[in-house]
Order: C-alpha cells, then structure tokens, then sequence
C-alpha cells in the first residue's frame, strides 16, 4: 500500500510517490531502480511498467525543484545532478533542439505554399521562420559568439536578435 503523500493535482499516485522521494535529491545521489520500484510497487527500469511515472516525476521536479535527475546508463540507477550534470544536461538537449529544429524547418521548406490551404498558409510561413530561428541560435557558432559577449546575465531576446543580425 501505497503511504500517504501529497500528490500534484493532476498526477497518478505512483508519480506522486517518487515525486516525493526525488525532490529531496541532493547532487550526488543515487536511486536505484530497486528502490524505487519497492517504494512505488511499478517497475521503474527501462520499459517497466513504472518507467513512464518515473520519468514524469523526474519532469515534475526539475521544473518545480529546480533537481535534474539523469539515468545512469547500464547501471539500473538515476543520479541527482550538480551543477556540470546540469550543464552537460542542458547542452545535449540544445543540441537536439538544433537536430529537431533543422528536421522541421526542412520539412516545411518543402512545401510550396499554394499547396496549402489560405488559413493556415502564414501560421505554416511562421513556423519555417521559427524552426530556422531555432536552428541559428543553437548552432555552436552561434553559442561561441554569446559566450564571447562576456555577459553576465541573459540579455533580452530583442538584444540577442540583434546580435545576430550584426555582421
């Protein structure tokens, strides 16, 4: 039986559970898929049947807690992240961004704009834009070029626009 936690509204009991288990996480820690699966009585490994509550609570907490959860390849196991985890984090997700977003804005690309029905011709115009937008801003030279700014708070985006359309 499961003990008595507060549970996010929203959220199924299992996810609640190891939401309160992981938002105590100091950087360092470990939690393995054994204890974890004891603790919420699901399967928490790779394709168990509470692998999906786990990854939703690890979500929850990195947004409300600010503590990044990572899996430990091959070891059965997640660590809660310090500061370079949560870097290393932010850059491998940055970089799939820029994969999704070059994806994306290749495939709106191809359609010529005729083909599409007239309400949703600019919405599909917007998104190309964006898509590309994305793409510019996390290209690493892009990234070189802010960290060579020597700013030491996150400027506004109508100033890193115009950055960017510096020559």
């Amino acid at each position: 039986m499961l003990e008595e936690v507060m549970i996010p509204q929203g959220y199924h009991p299992v996810t609640g559970k190891l939401i309160s288990i992981l938002k105590d996480g100091k950087p360092g820690d470990f939690q393995t898929d054994r204890d974890l699966t004891v603790a919420c009585m699901h399967d928490t490994s790779v394709g168990g049947n509470g692998y999906a509550y786990l990854l939703s609570a690890m979500r929850y907490v990195e947004k409300s807690y600010g503590i990044v959860w990572v899996r430990v390849k091959g070891e059965n196991r997640i660590q809660c992240q310090d500061a370079i985890g949560k870097y290393q984090v932010g850059a491998s997700r940055l970089k799939s961004s820029r994969k999704s977003a070059k994806r994306a804005g290749r495939a709106l690309l191809l359609i010529e704009p005729e083909e599409l029905p007239e309400d949703i011709r600019d919405d599909a115009r917007a998104k190309t834009m964006v898509a590309g937008a994305i793409e510019i801003f996390s290209r690493p030279s892009s990234v070189k070029k802010l960290a060579a700014s020597n700013a030491n708070d996150v400027p506004p985006a109508t100033k890193m626009l115009e950055a960017f359309l510096e020559k």
